[in-house]
């Protein structure tokens, strides 16, 4: 879900480790962005072990953004990235007007 320069992003966490076995030592999960398909990816944010992500970043506005997300355990080894997802920001639109008020009226006396 995209709105402005946030993105909802939600994954399936992984159960096995590259061998094979069961992985129960997850900590969490990094997720980075590159405003460049395929990366380079250079910055990221550490969402721990939750499942979704919601970012923002109105720097992202009118921009398209892709977003890769690693599994990390607790000895700090890091996955390779995930599949990649790409969005297109579009540009925030203007708050609306607020009604204030008339200014006050001075006078000299």
């Amino acid at each position: 879900m995209v709105r402005g320069g946030t993105a909802l992003l939600g994954w399936t966490a992984p159960t096995t480790n590259e061998d094979g076995s069961e992985l129960t030592d997850l900590a969490g999960y990094r997720i980075y962005w590159s405003e460049n398909q395929g990366g380079p990816y250079e910055n990221f944010v550490w969402v721990g072990d939750r499942t979704q992500a919601d970012l923002d970043d109105s720097e992202w506005d009118g921009k398209t953004i892709c977003f890769v997300a690693t599994a990390m355990d607790h000895f700090g080894n890091e996955s390779e990235f995930s599949n990649e997802v790409c969005e297109d920001f579009p540009v925030a639109p203007l708050p609306e007007e607020t009604n204030i008020p008339n200014p006050p009226i001075l006078s000299l006396r």
